[in-house]
């Protein structure tokens, strides 16, 4: 079990907090459409998803010779093959939004924030920051997967009766 004063169950809370905060669980929970709130979420984070694998890569470079299992761990994430962009692409198309448009994106002033930040952190010098910028952002999405998918599938057992 984990120590209380320990930084990782401290960060979680954060999220947790954060994500009963967020305006698309509001969203969701507002009865606003289901689907609506997904195709903004798909294409609000798709800027930052489709620079991860490069921002990985980046990190996983400058990782010292001797830290075999973080390169490990860090060419799991890489999706290499486009697998996990593809399971990201496939949600938006659920939600009806294609390639087309997905190319044509602008993101707006938060999702710029947060591409700038984590190329940032995966371009420091000190490869840690990098590490705990994606260990960080794949800690979110599992955060915000858990406190979203009771809606959603809220949402499809409707669509299946």
């Amino acid at each position: 079990m984990a120590r209380k004063d320990h930084w990782l169950p401290l960060l979680v809370e954060v999220f947790n907090s954060g994500c009963e905060q967020s305006q698309f669980i509001v969203d969701l929970r507002a009865d606003r459409a289901t689907i609506e709130t997904g195709q903004e979420l798909c294409l609000t984070l798709w800027p930052f998803i489709s620079r991860l694998p490069a921002n990985i890569k980046t990190v996983r470079a400058n990782l010292p010779e001797s830290m075999d299992y973080a390169r490990k761990f860090l060419d799991q994430l890489s999706d290499d093959e486009g697998y996990y962009q593809g399971l990201y692409k496939q949600q938006c198309y659920l939600a009806g939004v294609d390639d087309r448009l997905l190319k044509s994106v602008k993101p707006g002033p938060a999702t710029t924030n947060l591409c700038d930040h984590i190329e940032t952190f995966c371009t420091s010098e000190d490869f840690r920051e990098g590490v705990l910028a994606i260990v960080t952002a794949e800690l979110a999405a599992t955060v915000f997967a858990r406190h979203s998918l009771k809606f959603f599938e809220s949402f499809f057992e409707i669509m299946v009766v």
